[in-house]
């Protein structure tokens, strides 16, 4: 160089920080993973696979309680069976978008511009490249909606829906009150069954992290030998509507459901225009492994500078190149509140109930 400087050496932080890149890091969004794992996909899709719409209700009886049942033998008629319905519908949307110049990728290293496939088209991995670094951002506003949408339903052992109160203890006796006993006691008188479904933060997911280290205590317990449910970390739960630090979701399996709505398939994929409608499948982190998730894509083809509207609602003229939008049409549904007449002695009860772990000493 003629002033004597040699030019700078261009490095790829990702090749420097490895798993811990800031670009491509995951939010542990156990919940949004959990519905994902467990919800049955198929009956919770608003799309067939042709790309048209469908209505969905669910329907389902209430049991009968002993109120309708009599002690003398006669011909009257105790009770008339009837269906109730409700609805599953997809009210949110979320959607996130990107603007990719030619003149700023032509500025790149040659790779930039290589061709790489997506859902039967071939773009620019650049493009790809940005799709990774976006995808925590609609994932996880996707997962905070969901955990503020929950309902909770009434806890039969307390009469309410409010949070109950677990205690793991630091150190740990024979408590079939409290802790995980409490929780899979509460379940049984609730009527759960199978395995149950925990998310949440903080104390109990530092309680799994440390279980595996545990022994027979004082009291002859391995409270590692717990079982009987899945974990799923979730770092939004903390401050989303309903839930908190501390709380933890315990859900019956089949109880909570993702609604899947997609919209770009069938008929409505592929090219229009200067746009390639397709999908594309992001990675969702339930705390320990991930999920995929499908969402929808449009990577709109600008041939000449276009104003458009950024993500804060300013005009801008975006050069050519390339605009790119990841969107999702969803919902949760869960089983309805009535499911149980008003008599029954679990009415209220949805599978879903809500706790605030604490950690205090039972004989310090």
């Amino acid at each position: 160089m003629a002033n004597g400087f040699a030019p700078y050496v261009l490095k790829d932080l990702l090749t420097l920080s490895g798993q811990n890149y800031a670009g491509l890091k995951i939010t542990q969004n156990g919940f949004l993973g959990m519905l994902l794992e467990n919800s049955n996909v198929v009956d919770a899709k608003l799309t067939n696979q042709q790309g048209h719409q469908k209505t969905a209700k669910v329907k389902y009886k209430t049991r009968q309680t002993t109120s309708t049942v009599v002690e003398e033998d006669n011909c009257d008629i105790d009770f008339t069976p009837v269906y109730k319905e409700a609805d599953m519908t997809a009210v949110r949307f979320a959607k996130t978008g990107f603007h990719l110049s030619m003149e700023t990728v032509s500025k790149y290293m040659e790779s930039a511009s290589a061709p790489v496939s997506l859902g039967g088209t071939t773009i620019l991995e650049e493009i790809a490249n940005s799709i990774q670094h976006t995808a925590d951002s609609i994932v996880t506003k996707i997962n905070q909606r969901l955990l503020g949408d929950v309902t909770w339903g009434i806890n039969v052992v307390t009469g309410v829906n409010t949070a109950g109160t677990i205690n793991i203890a630091k150190n740990p006796a024979l408590n079939l009150a409290d802790g995980v006993s409490k929780i899979l006691s509460d379940a049984f008188e609730n009527n759960f069954s199978d395995s149950l479904l925990i998310v949440g933060n903080g104390l109990m997911n530092s309680y799994e992290l440390s279980k595996g280290l545990t022994g027979i205590n004082q009291a002859g317990l391995d409270i590692s030998k717990f079982n009987g449910y899945k974990f799923y970390a979730d770092l939004m739960s903390k401050t989303a509507s309903g839930w908190g630090a501390n709380k933890i979701g315990v859900f019956a399996k089949g109880s909570i459901h993702f609604v899947d709505f997609q919209r770009y398939i069938g008929f409505q994929g592929g090219q229009l225009g200067n746009s390639f409608f397709g999908q594309i499948d992001l990675n969702v982190s339930n705390g320990m492994t991930t999920v995929p998730m499908t969402f929808d894509i449009q990577i709109k083809e600008l041939d000449c500078p276009t104003t458009l509207l950024n993500g804060y609602g300013e005009e801008g003229t975006y050069d050519r190149g390339y605009a790119v939008f990841l969107s999702k049409r969803y919902g949760l549904f869960q089983t309805p509140s009535d499911a149980f007449a008003s008599d029954d002695t679990l009415t209220g009860v949805n599978g879903a109930l809500r706790y605030t772990v604490t950690n205090a000493c039972d004989e310090c």
